[in-house]
């Protein structure tokens, strides 16, 4: 990793920085993605810094290992990109569908921990990276333990010891992190803080306040709070400057994401003071709240906009081959509008030309979100006015679990929609839906009975993390054929016709 030369010092604060004529080099970034998709973000986001800075080197920083913790006893199984388990007894397949027979029944890594992780080292601008459509989060790397440093095997002593031997394996590992990369990244977020308008403590002389903050999950016998105190004096010791604990709303964060064994750091780069990494959960986004109660139950959140834009790109990437081509995007459950938001935001950057289309069965609700390309309808996603065949793309993020409704409903919800889907889509056009739990499965029998064929180069349904759910993203193809044509539909399965037979007994 590069480390830059300190060039002077802020003025009341002691913060080593660099000057203003000083030439920096390139800078580490720790980029967090959507869970599961590391590597189709990764190519997206070459592309971007690529335009500026023909060095830039993008690393999937995140393990390559899947976990299964269900049965007998937690184990690893190592995966290949793009997100495929190959663990020997997940090679059955039970459909066409991917969804294997492996005894956890779902090869993703979850907890808020399992987030997706890209590593960037790039001369490119801080804003070009600040403001990556698909990043949950962006900082200036210290250190990740992918580096090969763990000589002693501290990392293994973190899961199979005691609390206290784990805490110390934990602290030994933290504690003796480079300070020249505890340098190089506070030069980093004072650049960042320079291009962003300068924090409050750089514009009034003002001594800066940090918080530590973790995000951890695996079978660890301490807690994430047993972490905060190791990282921030393992930042204080190495920072050779005056900082002090600001908890509420600090200048900047100080993070460690422990995802069993592996282990990343870094420095918070946003300027918006409330975004903060809180019970062990990854900061929230520009246009990413909790419902007020007005609009959806409180406590719900809404979909992330960087989910949104990585959905998106999936939706772009596989249509024509990812050509320029115009595009009309449909979101049938819109909910808050994210993803038709996200298509206003995807075409000002240039990343796609269309429409976007948002329907909700509630008055949808569009807060603190650009909609100047994207229309919204109040409308029943099970029969919607729109002609046949006018839709390039359905991109949705569907209602699943019990807490939407129950799975009688939710089943004849997913037969109704995709029926409605296959209506309006145009020919070969494409769907890109996100579900989890009860609703994989759901999915996966209503894509079986329509005239859909799964996309050669791409893996369906990708497994991915969001927000520590352990979820799936569908994407098929409508086989061409008469737009709005509904394809005959083959036999009906053991499992259907089981339904079927209970339900005719129910009746008599």
């Amino acid at each position: 990793m590069s480390v830059v030369t300190a060039a002077g010092s802020a003025e009341n604060t002691g913060i080593e920085m660099a000057g203003p004529s000083t030439e920096l080099g390139p800078a580490d970034y720790l980029v967090l993605v959507l869970g599961g998709a590391e590597h189709f973000i990764a190519g997206l986001v070459r592309k971007v810094l690529l335009a500026e800075d023909a060095g830039t080197v993008v690393t999937v920083a995140s393990p390559e290992f899947w976990t299964h913790s269900r049965g007998a006893g937690a184990v690893k199984c190592p995966a290949k990109p793009p997100n495929r388990c190959t663990c020997p007894d997940a090679a059955g397949a039970a459909d066409g569908w991917g969804h294997s027979t492996h005894p956890c029944g779902n090869p993703v890594v979850s907890g808020h921990a399992g987030v997706g992780k890209l590593v960037i080292r790039t001369k490119a601008a801080p804003n070009t990276v600040m403001e990556l459509p698909w990043a949950q989060s962006v900082m200036a790397l210290v250190w990740t333990s992918g580096e090969g440093r763990d000589s002693d095997g501290l990392a293994a002593t973190m899961l199979t010891s005691e609390k206290a031997e784990a805490v110390a394996a934990f602290a030994s590992l933290v504690s003796t992190v480079d300070h020249n990369r505890w340098h190089a990244a506070l030069r980093l977020w004072e650049q960042c803080q320079r291009a962003l308008g300068g924090s409050r403590a750089m514009s009034e002389g003002e001594i800066p306040t940090f918080r530590a903050s973790c995000v951890r999950d695996g079978p660890h016998s301490f807690k994430s709070t047993d972490c905060y105190a190791i990282i921030a004096d393992a930042f204080l010791s190495a920072a050779d400057s005056n900082w002090k604990v600001g908890l509420e709303a600090p200048d900047m964060e100080v993070v460690g994401v422990v995802l069993w064994d592996h282990i990343v750091l870094g420095l918070t780069l946003s300027k918006s003071r409330d975004r903060q990494f809180r019970n062990g959960k990854i900061a929230g986004e520009a246009g990413h709240k909790v419902a007020d109660g007005d609009v959806l139950p409180p406590g719900n959140v809404v979909l992330r906009p960087s989910t949104a834009m990585a959905l998106l790109a999936m939706a772009h990437a596989m249509h024509d081959n990812g050509s320029p081509t115009s595009m009309t995007i449909w979101d049938p459950c819109s909910g808050t509008g994210t993803i038709a938001s996200a298509v206003s935001t995807a075409i000002k950057r240039g990343c796609l030309t269309g429409w976007g289309i948002g329907g909700e069965i509630e008055a949808v609700h569009v807060a603190d979100q650009d909609a100047s390309w994207s229309d919204f309808m109040r409308t029943d996603a099970r029969a919607v006015p729109l002609r046949d065949g006018v839709v390039d793309a359905v991109v949705t993020d569907l209602p699943f679990g019990l807490r939407c409704m129950k799975r009688k409903g939710l089943e004849q919800l997913y037969m109704k929609l995709v029926t409605e889907v296959e209506r309006v889509l145009s020919g070969h056009g494409l769907i890109v839906a996100l579900t989890a739990q009860v609703g994989s499965r759901l999915l996966a029998e209503a894509l079986s009975t329509g005239p859909w064929e799964q996309v050669p180069q791409w893996p369906s349904p990708m497994a991915v993390n969001v927000g520590g759910l352990a979820c799936h993203v569908f994407i098929a193809r409508r086989a061409r054929g008469i737009c709005g044509e509904r394809h005959s539909a083959p036999p009906p399965s053991k499992r259907q016709r089981r339904r079927e037979a209970v339900d005719e007994g129910t009746k008599t």
